[in-house]
């Protein structure tokens, strides 16, 4: 017996593998800003409990979330091109920002806050406003983007005075 995947489903299919490298690194973000939370009393990580938000909120629930939402809401699905360049931008921001916060080099975190804000750009472009179809979705979708757009600034200006 032969399945013929149609037309519909095989679009679907390239939407959320489109979605993948989103969603498994979001989920390895969450579980391991579970175990930074479970390590900082014991190794006194002073920026452990802020390394563990970030890692559970913006590289875990906000790149799912937003990775998720660009397959579920463009015209089509994301090519593969675009995606790797978002998922590439989005992680390499955690690890320069997290690294500018540890070694205390608030430019380091200001690069990396460029990146993320690239990467929401990058997330959001060919997503429309309010799609006639899956409307609450779209609007989720955009509060998120822009969330993490206007608390990026935020981010930036604490690392600063901070470590400036």
């Amino acid at each position: 017996m032969t399945f013929e995947v149609g037309p519909t489903q095989d679009l679907e299919h390239q939407r959320w593998r489109t979605a993948s490298p989103f969603v498994a690194i979001g989920v390895v973000s969450i579980v391991a800003g579970g175990l930074v939370a479970a390590l900082t009393r014991p190794l006194e990580l002073d920026a452990g409990p802020w390394i563990t938000a970030y890692l559970v909120l913006v590289n875990g629930v906000a790149q799912i979330g937003l990775g998720a939402g660009q397959a579920a809401l463009v015209h089509g699905a994301p090519r593969p091109r675009v995606v790797i360049v978002e998922v590439v931008a989005w992680n390499t921001s955690t690890t320069t920002i997290i690294a500018g916060t540890l070694i205390g080099l608030p430019l380091l975190t200001t690069a990396g806050a460029l990146s993320l804000l690239v990467a929401v750009g990058c997330l959001i472009r060919h997503v429309p406003v309010a799609p006639a179809r899956r409307r609450i979705l779209a609007v989720g979708h955009w509060t998120l983007a822009v969330l993490i757009a206007l608390s990026t600034p935020v981010g930036v200006l604490l690392a600063w005075l901070r470590h400036g």
